[in-house]
C-alpha cells in the first residue's frame, strides 16, 4: 500500500513543479531549477521518508503485539 501513496503522491506534485519552468528553455537545457521547485521537491522528500519511519515503526509495534 505504501507504493501505492507515494506513486500517487508523485503524480499529485508533477504538476506543480512541471509548471514552474518554461518548456522551451527545459528543452535546451538552459534553465535551472528555481526556489520554489526546490522547496517543492525537499517537501515532498521529507513527506516520503516521514512516510517510511511512521511505516517502520508501526510496523515494529504490530510486531511486539504479535
Amino acid at each position: 500500500p505504501l507504493i501505492k501513496v507515494m506513486n500517487l503522491i508523485s503524480l499529485l506534485i508533477l504538476p506543480a513543479i512541471v509548471n514552474r519552468y518554461d518548456t522551451d528553455k527545459l528543452l535546451e537545457l538552459k534553465q535551472s531549477p528555481d526556489a520554489l521547485a526546490i522547496v517543492i521537491a525537499v517537501v515532498a522528500a521529507v513527506v516520503v521518508f516521514g512516510a517510511i519511519a511512521f511505516s517502520k515503526k508501526s510496523g515494529e509495534a504490530q510486531a511486539a503485539v504479535d
